[in-house]
């Protein structure tokens, strides 16, 4: 991550310049985004028409994947997916080729997951996947700490809803559950110790509906973004505030548009690595291992290097002339403590929040 650190801390010229080019890059990625769900899904779809097995996969045909990242290409998600892409073609003696498509080349989230369920996207990394079961992670305070979080994900809950991707979700398959540091809340102007200050408050939120409600539990008015228009949303006004893990509030520069970082750990989330199913059965079994073993090792690299960098960014930020606020957590939390209660039966069942919680 050293030799990425120059990438981040570039001066206020270079930030402006960076983002006259994301202007013109962004009209040029809408045309090819549009351009690929059309020619890409009538090639890969036909190429994808019910399963294929390895005995019937042409001998030394190359299988080609775009994997989405809407997160920077200087970030720490796009560095390990490189890795993994790196290494699943020296594993594969170079039959599995995986490009890396960051910085929402390929559109935000809804985009991608429309590009994955007709073909022209062939797997991605995100946080919004609109199965609600899913989104349902990122309700306030779900998770106690990460330990909590990965005894669910990894266990018999975390099985259960990648079974239900599989059956559910029109052709894609939830390969693994990624680390994602805890969210905190920034705002251009208002210190927001304690919910009441965030009284009208226009936020960023993803466009899931748990998200929604949380924050109108809070007292903001929450906004529904694609990630990608955020940095102008809140350059412009659009918008006045946003939440993210410390690494984000890095790797976008939200230290420009930014003044103060309200630890309020609300969230503990983690991110989805999902694939169109059909893509990856293209795979023969051995390819299969090789790809999800690789991906293992890379999402323990991804965690590793999130938690030894956290100080790092907390540091970083407080040199750019962030604001660290430690807010009434009691009050938070108590102000989202019923949100739960008109998702989590109704998306995972009777009963299930309550053995989430129950997991130690």
């Amino acid at each position: 991550m050293e030799q990425q650190m120059p990438n981040i801390l570039h001066s206020s010229a270079a930030g402006a310049g960076r983002r006259l080019a994301a202007l013109a890059g962004a009209a040029r990625r809408g045309f090819i985004r549009n351009a690929a769900l059309a020619l890409g899904g009538v090639l890969v779809l036909s190429a994808y028409s019910g399963a294929v097995s390895a005995q019937t996969k042409p001998a030394g045909k190359v299988i080609e994947y775009k994997f989405a990242e809407i997160q920077p290409a200087q970030g720490i998600y796009a560095k390990f997916e490189q890795k993994f892409a790196n290494l699943v073609a020296e594993r594969t003696a170079g039959a599995v080729k995986v490009t890396v498509f960051a910085g929402g080349a390929l559109g935000g989230e809804k985009d991608v997951l429309e590009g994955m369920r007709v073909g022209s996207v062939q797997m991605g990394l995100l946080g919004l996947t609109l199965m609600p079961y899913l989104d349902a992670i990122w309700g306030p305070y779900v998770f106690r700490d990460n330990d909590h979080a990965k005894k669910v994900l990894q266990g018999e809950i975390g099985q259960s809803w990648k079974d239900r991707v599989l059956k559910e979700s029109g052709g894609l398959r939830l390969l693994d559950y990624v680390y994602f540091g805890p969210r905190e809340l920034t705002t251009k102007a208002t210190p927001a110790r304690t919910p009441a200050q965030l009284k009208g408050l226009k936020i960023r939120v993803m466009e899931a509906p748990i998200y929604l409600a949380t924050w109108k539990a809070l007292g903001a008015s929450p906004v529904p973004m694609a990630w990608p228009e955020v940095f102008t949303g809140l350059q412009q006004g659009t918008i006045d505030a946003q939440e993210n893990p410390y690494e984000l509030i890095v790797s976008n520069s939200l230290f420009e548009v930014q003044k103060y970082v309200i630890a309020t750990d609300h969230v503990r989330p983690f991110r989805f690595l999902l694939m169109n199913d059909a893509a990856f059965n293209l795979m023969s079994k051995e390819q299969q291992k090789i790809f999800t073993d690789t991906w293992q090792e890379i999402g323990k690299e991804i965690e590793s290097e999130y938690v030894s960098k956290e100080q790092v960014y907390i540091d970083l930020l407080k040199s750019k002339g962030m604001i660290f606020i430690r807010p009434d957590l009691k009050a938070y939390r108590a102000a989202t403590q019923n949100v739960w209660k008109d998702f989590m039966p109704k998306v995972w069942g009777p009963g299930v929040y309550e053995k989430v919680q129950a997991v130690h």
